[in-house]
């Protein structure tokens, strides 16, 4: 009778011990995620300035672009403009077309 005694007692020390280990890991794990969770909050943070800071930056360069443009067409209208005000001399210029040679 001793020895089935003893043979419980271990396997309820054997038990006990096996459900602090697991509380263990599970406190473990918990402590892990929510590091982890930490650690991804701060890196989507600086992620996120940094973007921002890209996307302000190519908006910027696209609307120089779009302004570069926008004078330059604004120019070609002017000189267009200014060639019809004076009777279209552009259009008197104009070469006849080639013709173009089968294959």
């Amino acid at each position: 009778m001793a020895v089935f005694s003893e043979a419980f007692l271990r396997l309820r020390q054997d038990f006990d011990q096996g459900r602090e280990n697991r509380a263990d890991l599970m406190r473990q794990v918990r402590a892990d995620v929510r590091e982890l969770a930490r650690q991804t909050g701060e890196q989507l943070a600086s992620h996120r300035s940094t973007r921002r800071a890209q996307f302000t930056a190519m908006l910027e360069g696209l609307r120089g672009d779009i302004r570069e443009q926008a004078a330059a067409t604004r120019q070609q209208l002017a000189e267009v403009a200014a060639d019809l005000r004076r009777g279209g001399e552009v259009f008197g210029r104009i070469e006849p077309a080639r013709p173009r040679l089968r294959k």
